[in-house]
Parts: C-alpha cells; sequence; structure tokens
C-alpha cells in the first residue's frame, strides 16, 4: 500500500434547496469541476444525480459527527463565516490588521491571509490568493483569488478566475479600479475614480 499526503480545493455547500443548488451550480459548474464539493444540508438525490452526471467529485456528509479536513462538519459552513463578515461596517477595514504586500504575486504563490489583504501588484498565472476578509488587488489578475470579505477592490481580470464570497465574477476589461461588494444579495460594482 502506498500513501500520500495531498491538498485537497474543496468547497463546502450548505443545500437549503434544489432551486438554490441549481441556480448556483449550473451557473458556476465549469469552474467548479476542479472542487471536491462537501455537501450537507437538504441534499436531495437529483442533486446527487446531477453532479454524477456532470463527474464532479463530491460528498454528502449529512450524518458524519467525525471530524473532516482537522474541522467538525459544524464548522464547516462558510455561508456563517460569510453572513458574519458582511454584518461588519466598511470602516472597520483601517481597524483590522492588514497584510500589505508592495509587489506581485510570483506563479506557484500560494498566500492565505485571515484579515484583509492590499496587494499592490499583479497575481500572476499560477498564483493562489484567498482571505476570509476584504481585498484590493491593484493590477491584472492572472491567477486564482478568492475573497470571502465584504468587499473586493481590483482593476482587471485577465485569464484568473476571482470568487467573491463564493461567486465567480465575470467583468469587462476595464483599466479603472472596481469596488465590488454584495447588497441584498445581488452584486454590485462601481469604478472608483
Amino acid at each position: 500500500m502506498k500513501i500520500t499526503q495531498k491538498s485537497v480545493r474543496a468547497f463546502h455547500c450548505l443545500v437549503t434547496s434544489d432551486e438554490d443548488f441549481f441556480a448556483y451550480f449550473r451557473k458556476n459548474i465549469t469552474s467548479l469541476r476542479g472542487y471536491f464539493i462537501i455537501l450537507s444540508g437538504n441534499v436531495s438525490d437529483e442533486i446527487q444525480e446531477y453532479l454524477k452526471n456532470e463527474n464532479v467529485c463530491f460528498k454528502n456528509i449529512n450524518g458524519c459527527e467525525e471530524k473532516i479536513f482537522n474541522i467538525n462538519k459544524k464548522d464547516l459552513s462558510l455561508n456563517q463565516t460569510l453572513v458574519e463578515n458582511k454584518s461588519e461596517n466598511l470602516s472597520s477595514f483601517k481597524e483590522k490588521k492588514v497584510k500589505i504586500y508592495d509587489r506581485s504575486i510570483r506563479s506557484g504563490e500560494d498566500i492565505i491571509n485571515y484579515g484583509d489583504l492590499v496587494i499592490n501588484g499583479r497575481v500572476n498565472s499560477g498564483a493562489k490568493v484567498k482571505s476570509d476578509s476584504s481585498m484590493i488587488i491593484t493590477d491584472k489578475i492572472d491567477g486564482v483569488v478568492e475573497c470571502g470579505g465584504e468587499y473586493i477592490i481590483l482593476r482587471e481580470i485577465g485569464q484568473g478566475v476571482v470568487y467573491f464570497n463564493l461567486e465567480i465574477l465575470k467583468l469587462e476589461p476595464s483599466k479603472v479600479l472596481k469596488l465590488i461588494y454584495s447588497e441584498e444579495e445581488k452584486l454590485i460594482v462601481k469604478e472608483l475614480k
């Protein structure tokens, strides 16, 4: 037997209804195929059949009280974290500990931050940046960016993928900084001048 340790890219999906699940997954299925999907909540047979037909690797963890990825199943709910983050004020940005990278993020570099994050440069192809809080990226994004905060400010998405509160951002090319935030479950994009 041979055992190797692997890093797994995963999304936890707390299913509240089939309608919400299918609306999100049909819109984002292409990007989600490379992830391991952890399901809990109201996981119907239709959802599981859909994921099988789409060749998406998934696991329904309902009834599992064991620890998964070193955290309890009850602690996996990203939705709860996102709701708590949204309740903070934008003015709290200055009060939080902010990590600043005054350079581009190189290919192969993984940045994981648990506070606000500022990157004064590019996110190159092959680089990954993740924060559970708000982000500012001042140059082109060709890597993978995951932002779980109240807002993200960015200039341009090139060949990269940007997840903002689990939604994949699709923006027209532009050289102007944009503020993106959620309001009543809608994404709002404002150009900053």
